[in-house]
């Protein structure tokens, strides 16, 4: 299974859109929910699944729509920031 670390970009919906394309820097991890993630995997490593967040890369905002993972035995998280930040939850999964 694969995560994309790109789907847990911190929602911006009360910023207004002009402001968000901007002022918000998406390569700085800053600009990514990763405590969210992080629980996640664990949640995933504790064979619970987990709806991950749809991302809109178009109006820089979570959509309602989520996606179901359920645990498997190897999970990939997806993204260039992916990796140290994540607490140590990339290891345990």
């Amino acid at each position: 299974m694969i995560i994309a670390y790109d789907s847990y970009y911190k929602d911006l919906s009360h910023v207004p859109l002009a402001e968000r394309l901007l002022t918000t820097n998406f390569d700085h991890p800053d600009s990514l929910d990763t405590p969210l993630l992080a629980e996640h995997l664990h949640q995933l490593r504790r064979g619970e699944a987990v709806e991950t967040p749809t991302y809109d890369f178009v109006t820089c905002t979570r959509l309602a729509a989520t996606r179901l993972v359920e645990p498997c035995d190897v999970i990939i998280v997806d993204g260039i920031l992916a990796g140290p930040g994540l607490g140590g939850a990339e290891r345990s999964v």
